[in-house]
């Protein structure tokens, strides 16, 4: 049996929690955007304790986020950026049992992805022509910021 739960009420955000304390957690952290969290060194402010612990990374240098795909070898600051590189292995572990012909919009993703997790600078996206690709429809206030 499903337990109660509670939906964050922004229209836009579809999200749900099995408790009231992480509903107000993700509303505080993504969507009002309080931050209690204080980095020692830099001064920065974060949202929560996890990513202060993943921001004195930035500090130390340490990766400690390992890829285990035998032969990778790359490592992470943050597990969310190992966990979109174990992606890539994923596509091209499913692209290697078919014979799909890899299209320059998904190789160009891939080369865009790759180049943001090494922190890497790149030319700025076309973002309406991008969300045209994706046929992705904003409503008409997100519209008007465009």
């Amino acid at each position: 049996m499903i337990g109660q739960q509670f939906s964050c009420y922004y229209t836009w955000c579809d999200k749900s929690f099995n408790s009231k304390y992480n509903l107000k957690r993700h509303i505080n952290a993504t969507h009002i955007g309080i931050k209690k969290f204080n980095c020692d060194i830099c001064n920065k402010k974060l949202v929560s304790k996890q990513n202060l612990t993943e921001h004195m990374y930035t500090h130390t240098g340490e990766k400690p986020f390992s890829c285990e795909e035998p032969g990778c070898g790359k490592s992470y600051r943050q597990s969310s950026q190992l966990s979109v590189h174990k992606k890539v292995h994923k596509r091209n572990q499913k692209k290697a049992g078919s014979r799909k012909v890899k299209s320059k919009e998904s190789s160009d993703d891939e080369e865009r992805e790759q180049a943001v997790l090494e922190g890497l600078e790149l030319p700025p996206i076309d973002f309406e022509s991008y969300l045209r690709q994706q046929d992705i429809k904003l409503p008409i206030y997100h519209s008007l910021l465009i």
